[in-house]
Order: structure tokens, then C-alpha cells, then sequence
């Protein structure tokens, strides 16, 4: 039996980012499931929940949640055999690198792991600059048994699917990506939950959702994702889709329930409904436990045709409010993206869902690579269609090159990203301050002008037509009631809003403002 640790030693956090809501890491469960159900003996450290509320910063622009490096380093005991650390988010990899080097010194003979998507499109690169034995690349289980198994055997990890190691580099583990995955999601063990703080998240009230309840937690149901779009990391990180059943699904949730008093789940599916009859099932089965509780994903689902039978029960078995992701109003960029969807698909989604009476949320990108003025025209006009059709609140985010995303991977292979503290410190979206261009077209000044001028355009567009909607939202204020993120946002995040637009308004970018505001009036015209 080995003596195992598995730590989140923080996570970032920009007190101008209102949407940065922290939940319990579903992803240390997860392995301390695995890890327990083989016999081992775990410590969890939760820096998160063991420091929530500490907000310190650390290098070139990091803000962090959580325990200090000092505090992760010395919760960790010195017998410990095997240790592996989980960072999910890239932009804290120079402060996570300080960790590596501690825990190092603390424990000269452990085996040292470090996981998780923010650590995947890096991973030659940690090998590198610290003294780690290992890099979990993409789906984490079935790599972590046999990491415990040869770490009890004293054997080496050299040719363990999804591992890197300086024998073997991140390419070529991407030759055997999905060899590393577990087929039958149904025979993992539920997460466990034990060691971790839950009592002090719920406290707290920070879902990653919209919803008054207070007990919530995250769940996932599937894993992987099919598509391949230029932005996101799933096509490095994951395999083939795969999904547990949906008995499997609400038999946990039930469980949940009674275990914790659990009031919401929040899936953390990258695509909950790329199978349609799966998603169906599930709400059936859902719906036949009546297990009277509430559900989102909010991560958004793939904007396809969701119709009316499917959003009704959806409503009825808790589903709070549907967030889509059609991230641009440009057929161009949709198809450089590799969206493989149109925009149709998007309003008829939209249309069905106020039918049933689900609030609506829809995620959008600017500053592609190839986006131009008339392709950002084409968004705002395009957000003013969803406005007309009922939409009640957008998310604007700017275009990144998130390590591990095609977009990231092409820009390397041509030389145009130096791996460097600056460049992590780049990929926060909450700072606007430190917000860069990934476009020829449009400078980062003009990308976070472009971001507020989204927000404007879209808002204005939807009080403008429905007055009524901004005086129900007060009233929600006033009865602290949760529709959707907004209202969370005005309800404890007010200041946020506006430490999140002071880097906008600089004379230059109120210029770039008025001037993009100038265009999309002409182009209504």
C-alpha cells in the first residue's frame, strides 16, 4: 500500500472576473476515489477550500485563491510516497512550478505527478524546468492506477499511456492518446469528497451557476469531446466521447442528496448533448427518480437543435437555464473555427427554450484570428437577434491561445509564442488590463473595447425591448433570488463589474469604442 497525496494547491482568480465562481474540485474526488478504491492510503489538500477567501497575487499579474505555496507545501507529510498535484488552469503554471520545486525538497524520494488540462499543452515544458517524474496528459484515472502500480512495484513510468516523461515527449503521447482512457465510465468509483472542505464552500454561496441554492455540487457524466474547434483544448486533452449511463448518473445525484443535501449539481460535461438519445435517457430517468432537485451545465452546450419536447422535460426535471456557445455571429469565423454548426440551429435552440420558459445564456468570442470589422458587425448584429428572440444575458470572453488548443499548437509550430512567465500571465480573460491580441486586425486595446462594446450593444439591445426584464431583475435584487449569472453578478459581484471595465476606458480604447459603436449604426442602417 502507498502513502499517497493528491493536492489543488490554488486556483486563479481575478477580483475583475464576476463569472470566476469556485467550486469544489470535482477533479481531486475523482482520484481519490480511484486511488482509494485500490487500496492506498490519501491525504487530500484542498488549498482552495482550506484557503478560501485568500486572495494574494504572485509574479507577473497571477491572482490567486487559496492557500500560499509555503502552506500547500507543508501540509504535505513526509512519508508520503507518491503525490500528485492537479492544475487545471494554465496562467498559475510559474507559481504551480514553485510548488513542484518545494514539494521536491520536502519529499527528495517521492514520486511527484503533476495533472490536469492547464498542465497538458505544457507538459515537455514542466519536465523541463522542474524536478517532476511525471505529466498526466488528458483524462487522468486509468494513467493514475498505473502510475500507484508501478510506484509500489519501483518500477518506471516510461510508456504509460497519457504519461509524459523525459523519455518520452508530449508528441508522442498524443500518438497513443486514447489508450489512456477508461472505456466503461460506469466502473470508476463515485468522486469521494472526503478531505475536502465542502461545509466551507457551501457556506460561502459560490455556484458555478445560476441558482439561489447554496449546497451544490459539480458532476460530470461524460468525457471527452468529438470536435475540434481552433480555441479549445479538448482535442489535446481528451480521447473519443464516452458516457455513463444515465442510471449511473441520477443514482449518484440521489446519493448525493442524501449524503450532503445537495440542492444543485453542476455538470461539468464539455458536451452533454452530442448524443441526443443519451441526453434524452437521462432526462427520463431523472425525471422518474423526481429527485426534486436542480441541474445546469454551465459551460454551455454545442448549439444544435435542442427542440421543445427536449427542453420541456429538461425544465421539468430542474434544468435552471440553458447557456449555448455559438461564440460569433460570422459565418467566416464559424467555419474557421470549425463550428460545424449554423447559426439557425442557434435561434431555433433559443426560440424553443423560451417556449418552456428556460432563461437563456449565450457565450461569444471576439478577436479571432481572422475576424475583421464586418465579421464583428455580423456578432453584433447577430446578438441583436437574441435579443429580439428572448436571450436573457450573453458572456463575451477574447479569442486565446490556450496551450494545448490547434489554434496554440499552430502558432508554436511557426515560432510565434515564446513559453514564458508574461505569456502565462496573458491567458488570464478576467484582467483586462493584460488582455492581448491573437488578431492582425485588431489590437489588444481594441479587442477589450470590442469585449465591453458586446456587452453594451447586447444589454441595451434587450432592456430597450423589454424594460420589463431590467425591473425584474431589481426585484430579484431585492428578494437576493438567482434567474441567471447577471443576477448573481449584481448580487455579490457589483464591484467586480466595474474594477473588470476600469482597464477599458482609457481614451484610446473609448475612441475604438465610439468608433465600433459608429460602424454597427451604419450597418443597421
Amino acid at each position: 500500500m502507498a502513502r499517497v497525496a493528491l493536492v489543488v494547491p490554488f486556483d486563479p482568480i481575478h477580483l475583475a472576473n464576476p463569472s470566476n465562481a469556485t467550486q469544489p474540485p470535482l477533479r481531486i474526488a475523482c482520484l481519490a476515489a480511484t486511488t482509494r478504491a485500490l487500496g492506498h492510503d490519501v491525504t487530500v489538500v484542498d488549498g482552495v477550500g482550506e484557503g478560501f477567501g485568500r486572495h494574494w497575487h504572485w509574479g507577473l499579474g497571477i491572482h490567486l485563491h487559496g492557500l500560499r505555496i509555503d502552506e500547500v507545501v507543508s501540509r504535505i507529510p513526509r512519508d508520503t510516497d507518491v503525490v500528485g498535484v492537479s492544475m487545471m488552469f494554465t496562467q498559475i503554471y510559474p507559481a504551480v512550478r514553485q510548488v513542484l520545486a518545494g514539494l521536491r525538497r520536502r519529499l527528495p524520494e517521492a514520486v511527484i505527478i503533476v495533472g490536469g488540462e492547464g498542465v497538458t499543452g505544457i507538459a515537455d515544458e514542466v519536465l523541463r524546468e522542474t524536478d517532476t517524474d511525471g505529466v498526466v496528459v488528458g483524462e487522468g484515472e486509468g494513467a493514475w492506477m498505473r502510475i500507484l502500480q508501478a510506484a509500489e512495484r519501483g518500477q518506471s513510468l516510461e510508456g504509460i499511456p497519457n504519461v509524459v516523461t523525459r523519455a518520452g515527449s508530449l508528441k508522442q503521447q498524443r500518438a497513443m492518446r486514447d489508450t489512456g482512457g477508461i472505456d466503461h465510465l460506469d466502473q470508476l468509483p463515485w468522486p469521494d469528497w472526503d478531505g475536502v472542505p465542502l461545509e466551507t464552500y457551501f457556506s460561502e454561496k459560490k455556484v458555478h451557476s445560476a441558482t439561489s441554492a447554496a449546497r451544490s455540487l459539480p458532476l460530470i457524466a461524460s468525457r471527452g469531446c468529438p470536435y475540434t474547434c481552433k480555441f479549445c483544448t479538448a482535442p489535446s486533452t481528451w480521447g473519443n466521447q464516452r458516457y455513463r449511463s444515465a442510471d449511473d448518473v441520477v443514482a449518484e445525484m440521489a446519493a448525493r442528496i442524501r449524503s450532503h443535501r445537495i440542492e444543485f449539481f453542476s455538470f461539468n460535461d464539455l458536451s452533454m448533448t452530442t448524443h441526443i438519445r443519451w441526453f434524452s435517457d437521462f432526462l427520463d430517468a431523472l425525471l422518474a427518480a423526481d429527485l426534486r432537485t436542480q441541474w445546469s451545465v454551465p459551460a454551455g452546450i454545442r448549439a444544435q437543435r435542442l427542440s421543445v419536447d427536449i427542453l420541456e422535460r429538461a425544465q421539468r426535471s430542474g434544468m435552471t437555464h440553458l447557456q449555448i456557445a455559438p461564440e460569433t455571429g460570422s459565418t467566416k469565423v464559424l467555419e474557421w473555427l470549425d463550428k460545424r454548426f449554423d447559426l439557425s440551429s442557434v435561434e431555433e435552440t433559443v426560440i424553443n427554450a423560451k417556449k418552456v420558459g428556460l432563461p437563456v445564456c449565450a457565450y461569444v468570442i471576439v478577436g479571432h484570428p481572422v475576424e475583421e470589422m464586418d465579421d464583428y458587425l455580423a456578432t453584433l448584429r447577430f446578438l441583436s437577434r437574441l435579443a429580439s428572440l428572448g436571450v436573457d444575458e450573453i458572456a463575451v470572453s477574447a479569442f486565446t491561445a490556450l496551450p494545448g488548443s490547434p489554434f496554440f499548437n499552430d502558432m508554436r509550430a511557426e515560432g510565434r509564442i515564446e513559453l514564458n512567465d508574461a505569456f502565462y500571465a496573458t491567458l488570464a480573460q478576467g484582467d483586462l488590463s493584460l488582455q492581448v491580441s491573437n488578431s492582425p486586425h485588431f489590437s489588444g486595446a481594441q479587442v477589450r473595447a470590442l469585449r465591453l462594446h458586446s456587452l453594451l450593444w447586447f444589454y441595451g439591445n434587450r432592456f430597450a425591448r423589454r424594460p420589463g426584464d431590467l425591473l425584474g431583475m431589481v426585484g430579484r435584487l431585492l428578494r437576493d433570488e438567482q434567474e441567471t449569472k447577471l443576477d448573481r453578478v449584481f448580487q455579490h459581484e457589483s464591484m467586480a463589474i466595474l474594477r473588470g471595465f476600469a482597464p477599458v476606458l482609457t481614451p484610446q480604447s473609448l475612441a475604438i469604442l465610439g468608433q465600433s459603436a459608429l460602424h454597427a449604426l451604419r450597418a443597421a442602417r
